[in-house]
């Protein structure tokens, strides 16, 4: 067991011993100095008795009293005693000397609540003749046979501290390991976790727990996975990127074996380096993007963008680009839409969306960009006539150097992917589905 259940454990046992021996204490003192008051029916019965014991005295019937005491059930309240002048019980019942004391000790009371405080409800009575005779109800009699006599002990006191002691023992242990439990399952999948076991989880170890540790648990879960998928996800962009310059660099090294063991193709060699080498810095550059995008580096607001008029901007260099290729590119719009950002990566973003679509659509065919703006957001897609992408790649072709198109076009797999993290880090998503009469749209939402 650790601190914290010690810890949990002593603030739990001395609050619920404090409460345990404060109520047990009460209820001992009440017991012992008779607090605790009367029912009203007790009241009421021994109210009845005495009137009716009082009653006969006074008429003198002394037959119609023992009567009225033999027939008494057992267990219930007993009849006054009666004394008359010389101490003697005109019932016949033995007076020991604990109930003489308290007889001539007792002051006369006709409240029963009050006598309930006292030695016992003692009361006069003149008899026919002018004869005074004593009604006394002893304090054992008016506590319904729970109280103290004159001369009684009170009981032991360690049987209600232990009794507490350890109750509280038991109930305190109890709720320091319901707390501390989850406490402890937590401290054990963070080790896990820093000692790069990611598929650590804990939320099954919670039991039927629903409460905030419980959810603390699901929280620690969502960590981890979220966790492991970017370390998945970093681990296969490292692969994939030692893989996208291995290629050029080994042209490099190839052109340079050449140009040295046939030194009249130095001139050709060095172009081909030349161009390995733009390849590299512009696949060193779309990963010095990515990796800006990715760290959210970029997320923070830097201004206002006219987003509609963004958009023209790069369909008017697109549609320059795809004239020269036999190809055509129409743009239209409705409304005006404004954000903060940055205009630069929403920029790149676009470009590498419209830009694929006017690589993969056929010759002679025209790519559609639609924007159309609402109170809610805006929504921009980009329809081409290409060959297509199938439903089961739509998802994989925003994942860095995933090229499911036509392997002999140019590229590294990462425009797609840029555009991505550039429209996520602007509150936007995109998507990819099929469009109607064959090709690509790719849909991307702002605000929406």
């Amino acid at each position: 067991m650790g601190r914290l259940f010690w810890k949990f454990f002593a603030a739990f046992w001395v609050g619920l011993a404090t409460v345990a021996a404060a109520v047990t204490a009460g209820v001992w003192l009440a017991q012992w100095f008779n607090l605790i008051p009367a029912s009203h029916a007790e009241v009421s019965r021994l109210n009845f008795f005495m009137d009716t014991t009082r009653y006969l005295v006074e008429k003198g019937d002394i037959a119609a009293l023992k009567g009225i005491d033999l027939a008494r059930s057992e267990g219930a309240y007993p009849l006054p005693y009666v004394i008359d002048a010389s101490g003697k019980d005109l019932l016949g019942r033995q007076i020991n000397s604990a109930v003489w004391a308290d007889v001539e000790a007792a002051p006369d009371h006709i409240d029963l609540s009050l006598a309930r405080h006292s030695l016992g409800l003692k009361q006069r009575v003149v008899m026919p003749g002018g004869a005074v005779v004593t009604m006394f109800v002893p304090a054992t009699t008016l506590h319904g046979g729970m109280g103290r006599s004159h001369d009684d002990s009170p009981p032991p006191l360690w049987i209600p501290v232990a009794a507490t002691v350890l109750i509280s023992t038991l109930f305190g242990g109890f709720l320091a390991w319901y707390v501390s439990q989850p406490i402890r399952t937590l401290r054990w999948a963070l080790r896990r976790l820093a000692a790069g076991q990611l598929d650590t989880r804990v939320e099954a170890k919670m039991g039927r727990r629903r409460d905030e540790l419980a959810e603390l648990g699901a929280d620690f879960d969502r960590m981890a996975q979220r966790m492991q998928l970017l370390v998945s996800a970093q681990q296969r962009l490292l692969h994939d990127v030692s893989h996208e310059l291995r290629s050029p660099l080994a042209r490099i090294q190839a052109a340079v074996g050449i140009a040295r063991q046939q030194p009249e193709r130095v001139t050709a060699m060095q172009e081909r380096v030349e161009r390995e080498s733009i390849r590299l810095d512009a696949l060193v550059g779309e990963l010095l993007t990515l990796a800006r995008l990715e760290t959210e580096a970029t997320s923070a607001a830097s201004g206002p963008i006219d987003v509609i008029e963004l958009l023209a901007e790069v369909c008017d260099d697109a549609r320059f680009e795809a004239q020269a290729t036999n190809r055509d590119l129409l743009f239209s719009f409705s409304g005006e839409y404004s954000i903060q950002g940055r205009g630069d990566l929403l920029y790149r973003a676009f470009e590498n969306i419209v830009r694929n679509a006017v690589k993969f659509t056929h010759e002679s065919t025209l790519v559609k960009v639609d924007a159309r703006s609402s109170p809610l957001g805006l929504v921009v897609t980009v329809s081409d006539h290409g060959p297509g992408v199938p439903q089961e790649f739509h998802a994989q072709m925003f994942e860095p150097f995933k090229r499911v198109g036509d392997a002999g076009v140019e590229g590294f797999g990462l425009g797609l992917t840029i555009a991505k993290r550039a429209i996520e880090s602007h509150g936007g998503r995109i998507e990819a589905q099929a469009a109607e009469g064959g090709g690509l749209t790719i849909r991307i939402t702002l605000g929406v």
